[in-house]
């Protein structure tokens, strides 16, 4: 019989426990580019502090689908599910204060970055794109 949400989350809701049930799912900022709009997010912090449990996932072609729980210094702050490598990943947060926490944190991530790469003065272009390659 399918577990219901609660048994769900009560489940998954302590990191410690969970941990040894649930094999862990490497996660980084892009992962929730989407969900928040910020696209700038660039690299991974070494100290990362948001972990993924993949709690029923399998591979759709090359990508891990599937339902994640997702921690913020291992408190359990949401849940996504995605059915297909190409379709969308879908984010449940435990409360607004759970999504506000992680947006915060990833906004904090973000560089001050140009909005464009501007051509050099010293530019230099490899001989190859000079070369014929049609067929």
């Amino acid at each position: 019989m399918p577990k219901t949400f609660t048994q769900l989350v009560s489940e998954v809701s302590d990191f410690e426990t969970a941990s040894k049930t649930y094999q862990s799912v490497y996660v980084g900022p892009w992962d929730f580019a989407e969900e928040f709009e910020i696209y700038s997010l660039m690299g991974t912090p070494s100290d990362f502090k948001i972990e993924c449990l993949g709690i029923s996932t399998w591979i759709c072609t090359d990508t891990q689908v599937g339902l994640h729980a997702y921690y913020f210094e291992q408190e359990f702050v949401g849940l996504s599910t995605q059915k297909y490598r190409k379709s969308n990943k879908n984010f449940f947060w435990v409360s607004e204060d759970a999504y506000r926490m992680v947006r915060t944190y990833l906004e904090s991530l973000v560089e001050d970055q140009p909005m464009f790469n501007a051509i050099p003065e010293n530019l230099e272009i490899d001989e190859f794109f000079f070369q014929d390659h049609r067929w």
